[in-house]
């Protein structure tokens, strides 16, 4: 009964922490975002874990992290915050207030590039998380991704800078996303769940795989799912050709064992 108990009193805690999140907008609901955060991270502790959190947005993933244990985190946004709404700096600030962590997270406004060609060896991080925005470190080598080498070969070298700042025990790469191949993308008619999406400005996950397996990056797990959606259309949208003529959202974890 007392164990039962606890893993009540932790369930409670927890759900609490979804709504918190919620309540502040950063979104829809509660069980949506405890359904998103299985698919993407599973059963990882967090744990004294530092984070870095590439393209963070609104801060969602970084501000769920805090409460569970990570030690520290980092946002690292593109410095025209193409694709994020104005003042978001500001309402990062704001919720970062409200859910009491602002001594406990580093927001950078600055590019991954940059941040690793000022960090290489210094710092390491054990969980690094591109959420929504691999396909946007560089828009135009992703679109040219087939054309020649060089556009191919630059992502090869931007995770081999990145591998410089993981720890010597197992990092995990983990990378949210949609895929360019959706039924909707040479149609006439746009598809109306994802309407604003680009397709030709995204690479498959197979794509992204074969990129990090050359950068030692190996242990990958794929799944397919749906952005913020209740947890009984996850048997539905994990079926890969169903994602194709819907949502065409995958997440993908790496470990890196150097």
């Amino acid at each position: 009964m007392l164990r039962l108990n606890r893993f009540f009193d932790l369930y409670v805690t927890t759900f609490q922490a979804y709504k918190s999140l919620c309540s502040l907008n950063l979104y829809f609901k509660p069980r949506n975002l405890l359904n998103h955060i299985e698919y993407v991270f599973g059963d990882y502790d967090f744990k004294g874990k530092r984070v870095l959190d590439v393209g963070g947005g609104a801060g969602l993933l970084r501000f769920w992290s805090l409460p569970n244990g990570a030690s520290s985190s980092a946002v690292l946004l593109e410095p025209e915050l193409e694709g994020c709404t104005l003042g978001i700096i500001s309402s990062i600030q704001i919720n970062a207030h409200a859910l009491r962590v602002e001594d406990k997270f580093v927001h950078l406004r600055t590019t991954i590039q940059d941040y690793l060609a000022s960090h290489s060896g210094i710092t390491a991080f054990d969980f690094i998380v591109y959420a929504n925005s691999v396909n946007h470190i560089n828009e135009h080598t992703v679109e040219n991704f087939f054309l020649e080498p060089i556009f191919r070969n630059f992502h090869i070298d931007h995770f081999r800078q990145l591998a410089k700042i993981t720890t010597v025990t197992n990092t995990r790469l983990f990378l949210t996303d949609y895929s360019c191949y959706n039924f909707f993308d040479n149609l006439p008619p746009t598809n109306l769940l994802e309407p604003a999406i680009e397709w030709i400005k995204h690479l498959s996950p197979s794509d992204w795989m074969q990129v990090l397996e050359e950068v030692s990056f190996s242990n990958f797990v794929m799944k397919w799912f749906s952005p913020n959606s209740p947890s009984w259309i996850s048997p539905f949208v994990s079926n890969k050709i169903v994602n194709y003529l819907t949502f065409s959202f995958f997440s993908l974890s790496f470990s890196y064992l150097g």
